[in-house]
């Protein structure tokens, strides 16, 4: 598996940090959300009613890039389990500024955590994005693996006993 060595571990958790989640709010507002920022106040207004939201993807399992068809359709399936628990849904496109890679994620809320770590396990994410009303967005990693050699941010909860 490529994402393995400790510098490649790191180098994707920064990528995970660096990325720009933006996302299509109700009512035609855009906003972005980062990681360890403030998040955007319409997002804040948005979260005060729910306390928390995820942002979640089903593409790329284990971030091994598949084909932009198998992620479509991947992203359809977490669509219907969210529809299916009657969650709140969002869509959103992630990136890196100046990089081409571009991921769909949802933003999932009316769930506890528990439920969002079991749609991370199914769809083999390494992580999930945590927002909280009164916090900013905290990066939510299921990689027991990485944890021998952790980073060294303030904005990472570890979740080790879900197995990816």
């Amino acid at each position: 598996e490529h994402w393995r060595t400790s510098n490649s571990v790191q180098a994707l958790i920064e990528a995970y940090c660096k990325t720009h989640y933006d996302l299509r709010m109700t009512g035609g507002h855009r906003c972005t959300v980062r990681i360890g920022q403030p998040s955007p106040l319409p997002l804040q207004a948005f979260l005060s009613n729910m306390q928390s939201a995820f942002l979640i993807t089903a593409c790329n399992p284990c971030s091994l890039p598949l084909a932009v068809i198998v992620n479509r359709q991947r992203m359809r399936q977490l669509l219907e389990h969210a529809k299916t628990e009657k969650l709140v849904c969002l869509p959103g496109v992630g990136h890196v500024p100046g990089q081409v890679w571009r991921e769909s994620f949802l933003l999932l809320a009316g769930s506890e955590s528990h439920k969002i770590d079991s749609f991370a396990r199914q769809f083999e994410q390494n992580a999930v994005v945590h927002l909280h009303a009164n916090r900013p967005p905290r990066l939510r990693l299921y990689r027991a693996d990485w944890l021998l050699d952790p980073p060294h941010t303030q904005h990472i909860d570890w979740v080790a006993n879900v197995p990816v």
